[in-house]
């Protein structure tokens, strides 16, 4: 749902951000669906912006590989897969403060608070990804070399191991 995503959150900040040399990319939308969402925003399709559609989870996760940013604009986040995966994939997360149980949102406040907007707005996403843009390679190294442990526990043999050492004992008493 562009609407819930906030796919004019991010593209209202990209427009206002617009940083150089770079391309924004949409995934998991039907680009029909995401062009009349613009369109009843009054927001253009800017030509720097990608409209992908849906694409199999692997690439998705090679086009994050290959992010410098991940720019995140929803409004609700029920848990927020994607933007850990970016951060695991190694970009650096611009993001809103979705509500919901959004995991990325405390781990991007942790990174740098920089990268977080104020409120869901284009308006205060613009200078996270201002700012994301900014990042020269050692400050962005150690922002990613911060991330990777605050996403241990996301990890799935992490996952696995709370499963076998907390819960399954905790059902079976």
């Amino acid at each position: 749902d562009p609407k819930a995503k906030g796919l004019d959150v991010v593209v209202g900040g990209w427009l206002l951000a617009a940083p150089e040399d770079a391309r924004l990319e949409v995934y998991g939308l039907d680009p029909e669906w995401a062009r009349s969402h613009l369109r009843r925003a009054g927001l253009p399709e800017p030509d720097d912006v990608t409209l992908g559609g849906t694409i199999p989870a692997a690439d998705f996760r090679a086009r994050l590989r290959q992010a410098r940013v991940f720019i995140h604009g929803a409004h609700w986040e029920d848990w927020g897969q994607a933007p850990l995966e970016a951060l695991a994939d190694g970009a650096l997360l611009a993001t809103t403060p979705a509500g919901g149980p959004y995991e990325g949102l405390r781990l991007a406040r942790l990174l740098d608070p920089a990268l977080v907007a104020a409120e869901v707005t284009g308006e205060a996403l613009a200078p996270a990804i201002r700012a994301a843009f900014g990042f020269d390679e050692e400050r962005g190294g150690a922002y990613r070399e911060r991330a990777t442990p605050l996403l241990r526990p996301y990890r799935s043999e992490s996952v696995q191991e709370t499963v076998s050492s907390e819960l399954v004992p905790a059902l079976l008493g």
